[in-house]
């Protein structure tokens, strides 16, 4: 039966680095559960979401405990990888944005990047 998601594994895509930081944080077993909320309730406020329950909180410690919530990733964009390989040569990516548009052209060099992973 498969489970649902945490109040935590739900946060949008702007709290994914305070996210990180509770796994972290959690994995490393450098704070009480109580000390672990007020945190990341305040980096949550700070960028202008809701704070999560003691519940919430206590659910989503579990299932990283169990080895059942891996560490989230960044999107491949958000990793800041530009000293990576890039996906087209530069001749190419240029022919490719003129005919297709630059937007076109980055949403599938992330998508090429993913499926790299």
């Amino acid at each position: 039966m498969k489970q649902r998601l945490s109040t935590i594994e739900t946060l949008p895509e702007s709290a994914l680095k305070h996210v990180r930081w509770m796994f972290d944080t959690i994995s490393a077993k450098r704070m009480s559960q109580t000390d672990m909320l007020t945190e990341f309730n305040r980096r949550l406020q700070g960028i202008g979401l809701t704070g999560v329950s003691r519940s919430g909180l206590n659910r989503y410690v579990m299932k990283v405990r169990d080895g059942e919530v891996l560490r989230p990733k960044p999107a491949p964009a958000d990793e800041g990888d530009d000293d990576a390989s890039p996906v087209f040569s530069a001749a190419f990516r240029d022919r490719l944005a003129k005919a297709q548009g630059e937007k076109a052209v980055s949403v599938l060099e992330v998508t090429l990047k993913a499926l790299a992973l």
